[in-house]
């Protein structure tokens, strides 16, 4: 999966932003995502995958569970991607703001009080 990490980072240059516009920092590195999972015949291949760093990946992971409909924005956007093969635009920039901005119209009312296994901030009782 490297090679094709490496492959796509060739193609696309992200800088120092994923697909998603998360940073890329030594703490939040790159990582492979598959559009179509490898469970259903997905392959690791260039058109089959969006740069994403950790935590863009786990929160699409949660975005994939819990609010299915911005998880399905995110998957024809990295289809998007794929289909150009050029690196980001301006444009590119903007969906994800808007992408970005429309995730909360799709948040569930209930949201889950626990998210275990997906990057939540501990809360701390004050005393």
């Amino acid at each position: 999966m490297r090679s094709v990490l490496c492959q796509m980072i060739r193609i696309f240059k992200p800088k120092n932003m994923d697909w998603m516009g998360y940073k890329i920092t030594n703490k939040n590195p790159y990582t492979y995502h598959h559009i179509l999972e490898r469970r259903y015949g997905g392959k690791e291949v260039v058109e089959n995958g969006a740069i994403l760093s950790r935590n863009a990946h786990d929160h699409l992971n949660y975005l994939e569970v819990f609010v299915p409909e911005a998880y399905d924005d995110w998957q024809r956007f990295f289809r998007y991607l794929n289909a150009k093969m050029e690196p980001l635009t301006k444009e590119d920039l903007e969906i994800i703001k808007l992408i970005t901005y429309y995730e909360d119209k799709y948040t569930p009312r209930n949201k889950p009080k626990v998210l275990t296994g997906f990057n939540q901030k501990k809360k701390v009782k004050k005393r």
